[in-house]
């Protein structure tokens, strides 16, 4: 990981310290059904873990050695760690405590680390095609291939209906990169047609930018 991942992992996880030793623990359950305290805290800890993990940062623990397998193996998501680490220590605390407890907090976990790989985009891959009509695209190559290092696949095309010469575009980005990605387009070809395939499986070479 770069040094700046570092650094911002440990300024996160002083944060948090000194957040959880100020912010007062109330004695009682705020809701008074169980499920709907499991569901809000679930909501409000994955949408704030992914993002810490958004802003190229981690709070440790699981979430780190998730992000270091994410680096080294690719298949892999902070949540889905999260969820196999906890459905262990969950299975031991079948032992120690009531079944309940283990049900509410498996649902907690569950929520939890759905919310967050969603929010973490980096570790979202999309497909995306771009439809363009200009007769010098290599300017545009240049830029995305230069600007956000991917790769570029090129296709000769026309329209169906009007017969017109066009030009196909495919690459594989993050869903983090998308909003880059439709800025450099537009800026070159303002009428350009960009299509955005949401999680998509991607096996080969493919770099993850996840800081």
């Amino acid at each position: 990981m770069r040094r700046r991942f570092v650094v911002k992992s440990l300024l996160t996880v002083t944060a948090i310290t000194v957040m959880l030793t100020v912010i007062p623990i109330p004695q009682e359950a705020i809701l008074d059904e169980m499920i709907a305290n499991c569901l809000v805290a679930g909501l409000m800890a994955g949408v704030g873990v992914g993002l810490v993990l958004r802003m190229g940062s981690c709070d440790g623990g699981m979430d780190l050695i998730g992000m270091i397998l994410i680096q080294t193996k690719g298949r892999f998501s902070v949540g889905k760690v999260n969820i196999a680490a906890n459905c262990v220590l969950y299975g031991i605390c079948l032992i120690l405590f009531d079944i309940p407890t283990v049900i509410y907090s498996l649902i907690y976990s569950v929520i939890c680390s759905l919310m967050c790989d969603r929010v973490h985009t980096q570790n979202i891959n999309v497909q995306a095609m771009i439809v363009t009509k200009m007769q010098e695209i290599e300017p545009l190559e240049i830029e995305i291939m230069g600007r956000m290092n991917r790769g570029l696949t090129c296709w000769s095309a026309y329209g169906g209906y009007t017969g017109e010469e066009k030009t196909l575009l495919l690459t594989v980005i993050s869903k983090y990169e998308i909003a880059q990605l439709r800025s450099i387009v537009h800026q070159f070809d303002p009428e350009a047609f960009v299509m955005i395939n949401e999680d998509v499986s991607v096996d080969g070479y493919f770099i993850k930018k996840l800081t």
